[in-house]
Formats: structure tokens, sequence, C-alpha cells
């Protein structure tokens, strides 16, 4: 890791950590944190549906990649 930094597998240990992972992709895809927030009444928790890669430094997040479950039918299977 660089100079003593961490890396977390998931946002449950910190309730804010979400919130600043969203703020990571409104840079590069402005509105998306918006739209993934308005999906939840719907039972679609961004939070429950990826899997955060997480590198931090201190309080500072640095980058994060997330991994989606995307089941798919080939050939009826």
């Amino acid at each position: 890791m660089m100079n003593g930094g961490s890396h977390r597998r998931s946002c449950a240990d910190d309730l804010g950590l979400l919130e600043r992972v969203f703020g990571l992709p409104e840079l590069a895809f402005p509105g998306l944190p918006a739209h993934a927030r308005g999906v939840a009444p719907f039972g679609l928790h961004w939070d429950q549906v990826s899997t955060p890669f997480l590198l931090t430094t201190g309080d500072q997040l640095l980058s994060h990649v997330g991994v989606l479950d995307l089941p798919t039918v080939v050939g009826a299977r």
C-alpha cells in the first residue's frame, strides 16, 4: 500500500463512508449517486448489491472500485 494506506472491503463499519464513496463517481459520472439513492425506495440498495474495494489513507478516500454481481442467462442456463 502507498505510504501506510489501507484498503476496505465494506462500508458497514463506517456509516458515513458510503456517502464519501458516492462522492467519487459524482466526479466522473455526474448524477449517478443521486440515481443510485433514488432506487432505494424500490428495495435496490447500492451498498447491498455492490462489493466495494476502497483505498484510504487516514480518513481520506483515495479510490473506489465496486463489483456488482450480474447473473446472466446464456443458452437457457
